[in-house]
């Protein structure tokens, strides 16, 4: 972004985490397990126990820490015209906290914003774009969805269906038995893809995303390739009722088996 985006790097202004690739690895295994029933199963080395304790130990900052990260740049951007980015949970817990202490318009007109995430994190208000743009001052926000594995974004198009880009092959697989599903119509199950992007790591993954694509089109605003319906949700979550993995704020909020794994 320094590099490429921004016209001189001390323009950037980004909230970071440090989150290791053994940790979002032993996320996922633990989400697969928490989905069968078989958390119990899993055992941990003294050293990922601790890391995944030091993990959701962080996540209680996290609101905290974004809050204070956008109160920052409103005071030292504001009245400027920006590009803003950043999950849509975390613009939510900035728009308010500002707006309850007053603070509306913060961009200059002319801003634009890119914000995607859904709802992994918290609740999200039925207002809370609305909350954003009365914060911000940007009325014109890019919707995207994509991944950590995917490298590319799905922008949303205007009909409020996400655009599946020519370099993302996508596929549809059955949630219970992996099989294929049709390629045509209008079609839910578990989304997969290749991305063509990937040159340093195999560019296939089966995601945990529900997902309904119809792969006809063409949309109305002329685009033929596959789009995706926005009502995206987790598998996981409509087996054990949330995705306590990635949602959960603190250790006594995993259900009892998670403890039971973390457990010295």
């Amino acid at each position: 972004m320094q590099k490429y985006v921004t016209p001189a790097p001390d323009q950037l202004y980004a909230l970071d985490y440090e989150v290791s690739a053994d940790l979002v690895s032993l996320s996922g295994r633990i989400r697969i397990a928490q989905a069968k029933g078989e958390l119990s199963k899993i055992t941990l080395s003294e050293s990922q126990r601790a890391a995944m304790v030091k993990y959701l130990a962080a996540l209680e900052t996290r609101p905290a820490d974004a809050a204070s990260f956008y109160q920052r740049i409103a005071a030292e951007l504001q009245g400027k015209r920006v590009l803003a980015g950043g999950f849509s949970h975390l613009l939510q817990n900035a728009a308010r906290t500002g707006l309850e202490r007053g603070m509306r318009n913060i961009f200059a007109q002319g801003s634009l914003g890119m914000t995607g995430g859904g709802n992994k994190e918290g609740a999200l208000l039925p207002n809370w774009l609305d909350l954003v743009r009365e914060f911000t001052g940007i009325q014109k926000w890019a919707m995207n969805y994509g991944m950590s594995e995917m490298i590319s974004m799905m922008p949303m198009g205007d009909e409020g269906w996400y655009h599946v880009p020519p370099y993302v092959v996508a596929f549809l697989l059955d949630p219970v038995s992996g099989d294929l599903l049709p390629r045509t119509g209008v079609v839910t199950g578990r989304l997969a893809f290749y991305d063509l992007l990937a040159q340093t790591n195999w560019g296939g993954i089966i995601s945990g995303d529900k997902v309904t694509i119809d792969w006809d089109g063409p949309s109305p605003s002329g685009r033929k390739a596959p789009r995706i319906r926005s009502d995206i949700t987790r598998y996981t979550a409509e087996i054990t009722g949330e995705d306590k993995v990635t949602c959960a704020a603190t250790a006594d909020q995993t259900d009892a088996a998670l403890q039971a794994l973390l457990a010295g």
